[in-house]
Parts: C-alpha cells; structure tokens; sequence
C-alpha cells in the first residue's frame, strides 16, 4: 500500500500538480478568450477548458521532463525530479503521459471544430519546446506562443471563429509570457550558463529590468488597443492602470541574483492573470 502512495505521490510530482501556478498562468488566457467572447463566463466551456489546462499543463511537464532528464540532474532546483533521480521509470512517465493525453483529447472532442483544430495544431510546439533552450536564446518566446494558445481557443470555443481583433489580446499575454518567464530564468542561470542551456535570463543579463519594462510595456499597450477594439468599459482600465502598477513593482523590487525573490515575483502573475480577467468580466 505504501509503494501504491509513493508511487502515485511521484506522478503528482511528474505532473507538477503539487504546484499549481503553472495550471492558473495556463488557465487565465483560456478563460480571458471564453469571457471577452461572451461578455460572461461560460460556466460549461469554462470548466471545460479548466479540465483541460490541468490535463495538458501536466503533460507538457511530463514532456519536458522526459527531454530534460539528464540536464535536470545537474541542477540543484531540478535534480531531485523523479525522473532525474531515477524514482520513476521511463516507460511509468510514458504510460502517465499517454493516459493524460487520452483524457485531453476526449475534453477537445466536446469543443467546435476549429477548437479541436487549434488544439491539434499546437502539439507539435509543445513537444517542440523542451529542445528551444538548446539551440535559441528566446525559448520563453515558444512558451508565450503555446502558454496562451488559449486565448485563441477560448475565444473560438464561443464565437467558432477567430476575429482579428482578439490578436491584442493574444499578444499581450505572450509579452506577459515571455516577462514572467524571464524572472523565472534567472533561478538557475549560474547553472544553465555550464550546461549550455539558453533562456532571455541570460541574454539579457544586466538589462533584465529595462527588458522587462519594454516587455510589459508591450503588454499594457496590447491590453489597452483590447478595450478600444472591444469596447470595454471604463473598469477595464482602470485595472489595466492597477496590473501595470503591480508589474513595475515586480520590476522595481526583483533582484535578479536571488533565486528566492525571483521565484516570488514570478508567483505574484497569478494576480496579474486574475486582474485581467477580472478588467474584462467587470
């Protein structure tokens, strides 16, 4: 019974569901695309797609995992994985992958065609996106791409079509993306520097708080050319006004060679992606 629980605790662990921030900075687009298409949430399509985000946030760490097991090993915040420490096996983390991956595609099936499309068109990036460290400086480009594909989704999951205008919304959140994603990156930059792994953390060094200003500066502009095309209400900016304020006391208080304060003020998105949601719902 006990190896049962052990081994059940590992998959959790595989699956980073003991750490649900990955889930809500998957989430937030999903719902942001749903309720700027529906002036609401969709309740039904919302869960849906909640379903959804803890389903393939969990596979796409199994991915990664399974791709970065040997470099996982020879980083103090990694190496302790299950599939770096050998705990679990590979066939385990490609028979877990593989039920996680039926389970998506079932929640897909109950969504539009062109949902499902978009789904199946944006696995090819998500297997992909392990292997972007090795040979770009911008793999936090690739996640901001994949992270808010369901901005894309959400909105066609409603609307069962895909307007231009939604495209602010889009890349706003990849701006956001590839913000975060840095603070995130300067955790392990000592080491990544050794094993040759690439991330903006290390391109921009130095210059992280100005690219982070220019990143998010896109953001704000992204969000706001939102409102105008959608015409949103004066509550809308006036949140913008509170998420762009949160985002430079991010910046102005990050201190970019303390992995503690870095992990915080990555955490600190979660409230970012509720602001704007809430910006849109009020």
């Amino acid at each position: 019974m006990d190896r049962i629980k052990n081994k059940i605790w590992l998959l959790i662990n595989l699956a980073r569901l003991d750490n649900p921030i990955g889930i809500f900075l998957l989430l937030f687009p999903c719902l942001l695309g749903i309720t700027i298409a529906s002036d609401q949430i969709n309740l039904e399509i919302s869960t849906l797609f909640t379903l959804g985000a803890i389903t393939m946030r969990s596979a796409g760490c199994i991915i990664n995992d399974i791709v970065d097991r040997n470099l996982d090993k020879k980083t103090v915040r990694t190496k302790d994985r299950p599939l770096a420490n050998e705990q679990l096996t590979l066939k385990e983390a490609y028979y877990f992958l593989l039920f996680l991956l039926i389970i998506g595609l079932l929640i897909l099936i109950k969504l539009n065609q062109i949902v499902i499309i978009l789904g199946l068109a944006i696995i090819p990036l998500i297997v992909l996106y392990p292997y972007m460290k090795r040979i770009t400086y911008f793999p936090q480009l690739f996640l901001g791409i994949i992270f808010n594909w369901g901005v894309l989704m959400g909105y066609a999951s409603i609307k069962n079509t895909l307007d231009p205008e939604i495209f602010f919304l889009y890349a706003a959140c990849i701006f956001w993306t590839i913000g975060y994603d840095t603070i995130y990156a300067h955790q392990d930059k000592k080491t990544d520097v050794k094993i040759g792994i690439k991330s903006t953390a290390i391109l921009f060094g130095k210059k992280t708080k100005l690219c982070l200003c220019m990143l998010y500066l896109l953001m704000i502009l992204n969000l706001v050319s939102t409102g105008i095309v959608f015409q949103l209400t004066s509550s809308f900016y006036l949140i913008t006004t509170v998420i762009f304020l949160h985002l430079m006391w991010q910046i102005y208080t990050l201190e970019i060679n303390d992995p503690k304060n870095c992990l915080s003020r990555f955490k600190s998105n979660r409230w970012v992606g509720l602001a704007m949601l809430a910006a849109i719902i009020l």
